[in-house]
């Protein structure tokens, strides 16, 4: 009886171990495989903290100051393994964002004004990416590395509005082929434009990105 009772627990052990490894073979990517991804890229903010001095009104003229941005944008993805380990893609996202802003006017020096003011901004924007994927086949947490390339608006063009985010990331199966994927990256931009009435330089900044990707 022993000896059945431990034939039998290991026949059970095995089994288990075979569902197990069957399962974590399939819980990832394979070449030839599709993904779709819905992904949030959360909220941006940025305070200038940065005040008014009183060497800016010498003269005449007018001067501005930022009072800050949130911004959030949403999107989704379709993706296509050429390996198991490459993977390219690109899809739309739309962006949302709120500034707020003040001019003051000046003459001879001496303030003879000041307005503040609100804007919103929508857009579509279009992007692409390159992600190479880490870990041994099967694995449930896995590591990835890639870039975007993206343009924010495609409906007009300005400084900043095409840019590159190189990112590193993590996913974790939550099923066979469901995953949550977070990334964290640095937003390059790429383009400059003249504008007559707001002249900035490109700029860059950290920014994570969570999403939820299915596979077939």
């Amino acid at each position: 009886m022993p000896k059945v009772l431990s034939r039998a627990v290991k026949t059970v052990a095995t089994c288990v171990a075979v569902v197990a490894c069957c399962s974590a073979v399939q819980s990832q990517q394979r070449r030839g495989d599709k993904e779709i991804s819905l992904f949030s890229g959360g909220f941006f903010i940025s305070v200038d903290e940065t005040g008014f001095k009183d060497s800016d009104f010498s003269g005449t003229g007018v001067v501005g100051r930022s009072l800050g941005t949130q911004s959030f944008h949403i999107g989704g993805l379709i993706g296509y393994f050429v390996t198991r380990h490459n993977e390219i893609g690109g899809g739309p996202f739309l962006y949302f964002s709120h500034s707020r802003f003040c001019l003051r006017s000046f003459e001879d020096g001496k303030l003879t004004g000041e307005s503040c003011a609100g804007d919103n901004y929508f857009a579509m924007g279009l992007g692409g990416f390159y992600r190479y994927h880490f870990g041994r086949e099967g694995a449930k947490r896995v590591f990835f590395a890639g870039t975007d390339l993206s343009v924010g608006d495609v409906t007009r063009n300005y400084t900043g509005n095409i840019r590159v985010r190189p990112h590193v990331g993590y996913r974790y199966f939550l099923q066979k082929k469901v995953s949550l994927d977070f990334s964290v990256g640095y937003n390059a931009e790429l383009n400059k434009k003249d504008n007559s009435y707001f002249q900035r330089d490109r700029e860059g900044w950290i920014s994570g990105q969570l999403g939820l990707s299915f596979i077939f």
